[in-house]
């Protein structure tokens, strides 16, 4: 495929910290995001339906446009726009980074990561990439772990992306999901040795009851072909969950 085959980037080689030294606050340096070009307005996806209103529809979701990704774009291509803007706020370049976290429910591939994907494409090589799948609080643990990274001793700097590219995975005679998801990405730069938005404490609850209000059984952000018996589509049981 064209991301197993993509060309090497040259090796960097990034500073570390000592193992166990930990240098001190942790702040977010630098922030960036992307969306994709097409708006997608409620009032477009509404037409589908005869049985709700617009104004019901915006009154419930609150949601006027979202944005959908070109045929052509993949979630490690939002990814990269947002990490690209995250650095040039941080004032920092690709190579200072020390470690690389993608939170995303819709990888690349499977395998290999899409943050190794996107290291790829920032042209760093040598450092920890790694995804991890807390969908929609995956932010969060994505800004938590990366603390705990710095303060561990991995090093300085961790560039934490999350990105979903959900437009293609939703059944659009399912009004409790059609509404409410697009695509899109966000990106922070962590450091302890510039001075940003300081980081002091996190809150992580997982519940494992909730199981079946948001759910989908099929990885990645395609949907399968010719898969018998698996559901492709993104589910919500939206009372409940709201």
């Amino acid at each position: 495929s064209d991301v197993i085959s993509a060309q090497s980037a040259p090796v960097l080689k990034p500073t570390a910290l000592a193992a166990g030294q930990y240098a001190g606050t942790v702040s977010i340096i630098g922030l960036g995001g992307y969306l994709p070009d097409r708006i997608v307005k409620t009032e477009e996806l509404i037409k589908d339906f005869t049985d709700v209103s617009y104004d019901y529809m915006l009154g419930v979701t609150g949601i006027k446009e979202r944005r959908w990704a070109a045929d052509d774009q993949k979630p490690s291509d939002l990814a990269y726009h947002a990490a690209v803007n995250a650095l040039k706020m941080a004032g920092i370049k690709a190579k200072e980074l020390n470690a690389i976290i993608v939170s995303t429910t819709t990888p690349d591939v499977v395998m290999p990561s899409t943050a190794c994907i996107l290291s790829n494409k920032l042209g760093v090589r040598g450092i920890p990439a790694f995804d991890i799948n807390a969908a929609c609080s995956g932010w969060l643990y994505g800004l938590t772990i990366g603390k705990g990274l710095i303060c561990g001793g991995v090093g300085h700097n961790v560039l934490v992306v999350g990105v979903d590219l959900q437009s293609r995975l939703i059944d659009k005679k399912d009004k409790d999901t059609y509404f409410l998801f697009g695509d899109g990405s966000g990106a922070a730069v962590l450091s302890d040795t510039k001075k940003g938005h300081a980081m002091k404490s996190e809150i992580l609850i997982a519940d494992g009851d909730g199981l079946r209000l948001v759910r989908r059984e099929y990885p990645g952000y395609k949907i399968a072909q010719n898969e018998e018996g698996i559901d492709p589509w993104i589910r919500m049981d939206g009372h409940l969950l709201f």
